[in-house]
């Protein structure tokens, strides 16, 4: 009986060309389609949401950047671990570097539009140019770095929201 599960003799050769077994290749494959369409699924989400007309109408600037952090948070609460393995698949697959690509570029759009939102409420320091102040808002609310401090050095969410709406306010607001 031991002889059926068991066989004596070698092991069987590896699988070729024609073998039934499933090659590695198609297995790879499959992976990356299944991170393309779970990206696609939480990139694409970000068009114009409830939330970014009530910022806009938001007579503070200060509450029209904690706003924005706070949904920031949320977004990258989310995507944060995604992200990291399609940015990390990207320079493997075209189909998902065409799509972190995407997202980078909506993700850039969207912060020049709130700056642009606090700079006619008068929420920008003088001197500070709009782009250099999309750099920063680009920079401090990326999915990189809200998961090196909340995912990898264990702050609470919340208190990355905090860190990072005060030092958006240092950086961004007129002084009082």
């Amino acid at each position: 009986m031991s002889e059926l599960v068991n066989p004596p003799g070698p092991p069987p050769p590896p699988p070729t060309a024609g073998s039934t077994r499933t090659p590695r290749r198609p297995k790879a494959q499959a992976t990356r389609r299944r991170i393309l369409d779970a990206a696609r699924g939480l990139f694409v989400e970000r068009g114009e949401r409830p939330w970014v007309d009530e910022i806009r109408h938001d007579p503070d600037p200060e509450s029209q950047l904690r706003r924005w952090v706070r949904e920031g948070r949320h977004i990258a609460a989310r995507v944060a671990a995604l992200w990291e393995v399609a940015r990390n698949a990207a320079p493997a697959d075209p189909d998902i570097a065409a799509q972190v690509h995407r997202y980078k570029t909506l993700t850039l759009q969207g912060h020049r539009y709130f700056v642009a939102v606090l700079a006619a409420n008068g929420g920008l320091r003088d001197g500070l140019d709009p782009q250099r102040a999309t750099d920063i808002v680009f920079g401090l609310l990326s999915h990189e770095l809200y998961r090196l401090l909340v995912i990898e050095q264990g702050w609470a969410p919340e208190d990355w929201e905090r860190w990072a709406a005060d030092t958006l306010a240092a950086q961004l607001l007129p002084a009082h």
